[in-house]
């Protein structure tokens, strides 16, 4: 015959499970938290790169200017997808 444990025991085993799993919601969430800082600061180190990109090919004229901008485009657009795919999380 097994013994169960008085209220007070189960009380005190219950509260450290929740002690323990709280715990690693944190380390979870600051670790969350530090991908986030990093991958926003690699995104904001492209968006500085797009915008100089982008006033260099408003300055550039004729059939050279296509290309440029073709490029720019390419890189706002994976900055997109960046930003998005960071604030769905």
């Amino acid at each position: 015959m097994s013994e169960s444990k008085p209220n007070g025991d189960r009380l005190h085993d219950l509260f450290q499970k929740v002690r323990e799993l709280r715990d690693e919601a944190r380390v979870q969430a600051n670790l969350a938290k530090k991908d986030a800082e990093d991958e926003w600061k690699e995104l904001e180190e492209r968006w500085q790169k797009a915008k100089t990109e982008r006033e260099r090919v408003s300055q550039i004229v004729g059939e050279t200017a296509k290309g440029a901008r073709s490029a720019a485009e390419l890189a706002l657009e994976e900055l997109r997808k960046g930003y998005e795919k960071l604030r769905r999380g």
